[in-house]
C-alpha cells in the first residue's frame, strides 16, 4: 500500500490540532473510498462521460485520481504536496507511474496555480468542500471556471443529517469536529468547518451556473468495520427507509453549453 508509511503527524498536521491516533483508521478509510470512487464513476457514465480530461482538486492520497486514470481518463491531480511530509511520496510516485499529472502547491500559491491549469472535461473535489472556511462560494466559482462549456463538475461530502448525527443530536451530543482538536489547532484550522445537506450542495452548484445538479445519497462508512453489529443493521434499515440518512452525498452538474 503506497500510504502504509504515512505517519499520524503527516496525515493530521498542527492545523488539525491534536487528534487521537486510535480514532483514525486509514485502511478502513481507503476501503470506504472504493465505494465513493465507484459511485463517482457510475455517475459520470450516467452523464455520458466515459473518457476525457479530469482535474481533481484536493487529491490527497490519490485514490480517485489513480482509479480514474486506470479507467481511461487523463487525470490531473492538484494538492498541497509541497507542504506534506515524505510519507506521501510513494502515493505521488504511484500516480505518476500510472500517468496522472501531479501539480504540487502550497496554501499560499494554490489559487494562482489552479487558475493557470486551463479547462477540463470534468472537475472533481471529493471530501473537500467541508474543509473550506467562511464562504465556499469563491472555491466553487474557481472550480467551475476550470470546467469546459458543457463539462461536468462533481462533489462529494459527508451528509450533515446522516443517521449517526441524528442519533447524537437526540442524545444531546455534538455533531461537529472534536472541540479539543479544533480548540488547539493552529490557524487556519483544516478540519470540517461546515457539513451540508444534499439540497444545499445542489443549490450551490446552481448558483455557480451548473444546470440540473443531481443528488445521490449512499453509505460507505460501514466498510471500515471488521464486523457488523446490530446498531449498524439498524442504520442500514433506516437508510433503506430514508436515503437522506446515508453518510455521503454525491452531487454532479454540468456547465452551460456554448
Amino acid at each position: 500500500m503506497a500510504v502504509q508509511n504515512l505517519s499520524h503527524e503527516e496525515i493530521f498536521n498542527s492545523h488539525y490540532g491534536p487528534v487521537d491516533p486510535g480514532s483514525y483508521n486509514l485502511a478502513g478509510y481507503l476501503r470506504c473510498t472504493r465505494v465513493r470512487v465507484l459511485r463517482l464513476f457510475e455517475a459520470l457514465r450516467e452523464m455520458g462521460i466515459r473518457n476525457g480530461t479530469i482535474l481533481e482538486v484536493g487529491s490527497l492520497y490519490g485514490t480517485f485520481s489513480l482509479a480514474l486514470q486506470r479507467l481511461g481518463f487523463q487525470v490531473t491531480a492538484i494538492d498541497r504536496y509541497d507542504s506534506y511530509g515524505p510519507g506521501f511520496r510513494p502515493a505521488i510516485e504511484l500516480m505518476q507511474r500510472a500517468g496522472v499529472r501531479i501539480v504540487s502547491t502550497t496554501r499560499e500559491e494554490e489559487t494562482q496555480i489552479l487558475a493557470g491549469l486551463g479547462q477540463f472535461d470534468v472537475v472533481i473535489a471529493m471530501a473537500v468542500v467541508e474543509h473550506i472556511p467562511h464562504s465556499p462560494r469563491q472555491f466553487l466559482e474557481q472550480l467551475v471556471r476550470q470546467v469546459k462549456p458543457g463539462g461536468g463538475i462533481a462533489l462529494d461530502t459527508p451528509n450533515l443529517p446522516r443517521y449517526w448525527n441524528r442519533i447524537k443530536m437526540a442524545r444531546g451530543e455534538p455533531i461537529f469536529m472534536d472541540i479539543k482538536s479544533q480548540f488547539y489547532a493552529e490557524l487556519p484550522y483544516e478540519g470540517h468547518h461546515r457539513e451540508y445537506t444534499g439540497p444545499e450542495l445542489a443549490w450551490m452548484l446552481e448558483q455557480i451556473g451548473c444546470a440540473g445538479p443531481e443528488i445521490e445519497y449512499f453509505d460507505c462508512n460501514l466498510f471500515q468495520f471488521e464486523h457488523i453489529h446490530r446498531p449498524h443493521i439498524e442504520c442500514l434499515l433506516r437508510i433503506v427507509e430514508d436515503p437522506t440518512c446515508a453518510d455521503t452525498i454525491l452531487v454532479c452538474g454540468r456547465t452551460p453549453r456554448p
